[in-house]
């Protein structure tokens, strides 16, 4: 059952308590709540009957005034009635609106024509109203994933609003509130800024959403002006060739760790490690994030019949040399040591004589081949994507085809990390200590920690990307594979190499004579 109690407020400014304080319900229903403020009064805090829930005294002020609380009382507990009969409780958002809904309808009686008629307005709303709303009507359109995300940060509102005693009404949304949040996220919450800046731009998201889409009026355009903090970008990866090496890599049992990094008594087989790694292998290759990797079904898997043009040269053995002419433009267009970078490996004799030789004769002829390819809707962004499958892709598949009901055996990420972990630890040029540096606002925070901890799940789909772009796939082209909602996600991947950028630079200040 829904509980009402009425409160007068505490607010400070600057660490002082203010004279005059509003008047506001909590109204409870299966552990949830909402607030709200009478628009009308303010009182001095010292007038106030925290026992009675009412103005102290008998003056004409004070029976005015606790008029007026009686009848919002009114109207929340018909409110909590009228939902009660029509056995329409979900949340205790329903009641918020049942009861909103009625402080629109007209109050006064024709028959009543006196001083101490009670006038009701349309109650200020406060964010988590707005929250509330946007919960309403995203519910069925956003995935739970991104609707998690924004129940975390209106749960973080509440909590901040109780600890500091903030009165979270719309016309308080200034830059007093974004600091003082800013600091509780901060402070309180011990969050990073990758964190901290869901936060603030969830909060933003919603303001702007109400204020545009649903046309609320009382929205302060103070809300444009609060700032996201800059996330970390620093994210350890596998190169091709690590890649390659960890495919090939013999494994053993091995002990699992917990998130604490204490060794459990867990033994974990070989056998398990090997599909954890094929797994990791596999997302690599295709840019699959873990959730997408779950959500993966036989009918994604597709193949496709194309047909490709071969180039057939004459090496200076006097034999025969066939290439995709894809790969054979591109070894004509590349150094031997550009080669590195992009296959992951080293150059054949036939090879370097195309890159040595870039006007070497040639023919065409075209074959038919068939192409593996996935294709599926992201979770995260609702993007349709197709990304082909290379031939370590489609051997990992044969190797576990009809063994189970999904394409791959995949766990929870948390247990896909640590298993990942187990059987990186077993080769030693994952031992090498890496630094994590993350920042909490302009707090710097350090952990020195061996590689294999470092890297995650994540780190495949990084390093997918990553690969793409040193081997000189277009970045929008590479948003495109990934499903990145935003161009400014995929361009994390892109780092600059140091040496090119000193050697450009040299260039770029020759003295010009």
């Amino acid at each position: 059952m829904a509980t009402i109690n009425s409160y007068c407020e505490k607010r400070k400014v600057k660490g002082i308590i203010t004279k005059e304080q509003s008047i506001f319900f909590r109204v409870k229903h299966n552990h949830k709540e909402f607030k709200f403020y009478i628009p009308e009064v303010k009182i001095e805090l010292l007038k106030w009957d925290s026992k009675k829930q009412q103005v102290k005294g008998t003056n004409k002020e004070a029976l005015q005034v606790n008029d007026l609380i009686s009848a919002y009382k009114t109207k929340l507990n018909e409110a909590i009635t009228k939902t009660n009969r029509e056995e329409d409780i979900i949340d205790i958002s329903v009641i918020r609106e049942v009861f909103l809904a009625s402080l629109k309808k007209k109050t006064r009686s024709k028959k009543e024509n006196t001083e101490k008629e009670v006038k009701v307005e349309v109650s200020q709303k406060t964010i988590i109203d707005l929250f509330n709303i946007f919960h309403i009507d995203k519910k069925n359109q956003y995935t739970p994933n991104s609707l998690k995300s924004y129940a975390t940060t209106k749960n973080n509102l509440l909590q901040f609003s109780e600890k500091n005693d903030y009165n979270l009404s719309l016309s308080n949304i200034n830059k007093d509130f974004y600091l003082s949040f800013l600091n509780f996220l901060i402070e309180d919450k011990k969050y990073i800024n990758g964190t901290i800046s869901i936060n603030i731009k969830n909060v933003k998201g919603i303001l702007r959403y109400c204020e545009e889409e649903k046309e609320i009026e009382g929205i302060p355009n103070h809300y444009r002006k609060f700032k996201l903090l800059t996330p970390d970008q620093g994210r350890y990866s596998n190169t091709l060739k690590e890649i390659i090496d960890l495919y090939n890599m013999p494994l053993k049992n091995g002990l699992i760790k917990n998130e604490t990094g204490k060794e459990l008594n867990k033994h974990v087989s070989a056998e398990v490690l090997e599909k954890v790694r094929d797994v990791y292998v596999f997302n690599f290759f295709s840019g699959l994030a873990v959730a997408e990797c779950i959500a993966l079904k036989n009918e994604n898997i597709k193949k496709k019949e194309i047909e490709t043009v071969f180039v057939k040269i004459i090496n200076q053995k006097q034999q025969e040399v066939c290439y995709k002419k894809e790969h054979f433009e591109v070894l004509k267009k590349t150094s031997i040591e550009q080669y590195a970078i992009i296959f992951g490996n080293t150059p054949s004799d036939d090879e370097k004589e195309v890159m040595n030789n870039k006007a070497i004769p040639y023919t065409e002829y075209a074959q038919t081949e068939t192409i593996n390819f996935l294709e599926y809707t992201r979770g995260k962004t609702r993007k349709q994507i197709i990304s082909p499958l290379n031939s370590i892709s489609v051997a990992i598949l044969a190797k576990y085809k009809d063994k189970y009901l999904k394409p791959l055996l995949v766990m929870t990420e948390q247990k896909m990390n640590q298993y990942l972990h187990c059987l990186l630890k077993q080769s030693e040029i994952y031992h090498e200590n890496v630094q994590i540096i993350k920042h909490s606002a302009n707090k710097r925070i350090e952990t020195i920690m061996p590689r294999y901890e470092a890297l995650t799940f994540h780190s495949a789909r990084h390093g997918f990307a990553t690969h793409l772009i040193d081997a000189g796939l277009a970045v929008t082209k590479v948003q495109a594979m990934m499903g990145d909602a935003n161009i400014k996600t995929t361009m994390v991947y892109v780092k600059t190499d140091v040496n090119e950028a000193i050697i450009g630079a040299i260039e770029l200040f020759k003295p010009k004579y």
